[in-house]
């Protein structure tokens, strides 16, 4: 760093060079450590207003452990057929119908692929794709577990 230098009248000149380089510094440390999230958003709360006539709501809080999507693949002599909560689908389009009509509600629900080691590949492939192309992102599949004796 530089030292105060004395001009032609014996005055100190200050450089302005380093402090301005310090406070840039600060600032984009300050702007890099800062969450621009507000609090108040991830917390169910009910205000109102004093003086309003508003009715005021019980909010419940969202359970992040609702019931999964489980579709069952089965097989069967004249082809696949799709089970999804105790509903029979016997054609893949009323299946992908059905599965678009579960995402327009809500397409965070987990979808769990429940293939018939009789249905093949092939078949958990296709009901992947359909439910890909419905809207749900979170797929996952079934796995047996062997029983010991």
């Amino acid at each position: 760093m530089r030292l105060p230098q004395r001009n032609d009248r014996g005055r100190l000149d200050v450089t302005m060079t380093p402090m301005i380089d310090v406070v840039f510094l600060l600032l984009v440390f300050f702007i890099w450590t800062s969450s621009f999230q507000a609090p108040e958003d991830s917390l169910p709360a009910t205000l109102s207003m004093q003086g309003s006539n508003m009715e005021v709501e019980d909010v419940e809080p969202r359970d992040d452990a609702e019931e999964p999507i489980v579709i069952k693949v089965l097989a069967a002599v004249g082809g696949p057929s799709w089970s999804v909560r105790d509903t029979l689908f016997q054609s893949r389009d009323e299946l992908e119908s059905f599965l678009q009509t579960l995402s327009a509600v809500d397409n965070q629900l987990p979808v769990i692929l429940d293939i018939d080691g009789e249905a093949g590949i092939g078949e958990a492939v296709k009901v992947y794709d359909l439910s890909r192309r419905a809207g749900f992102s979170r797929i996952q599949f079934a796995a047996s577990v062997p029983v010991r004796q």
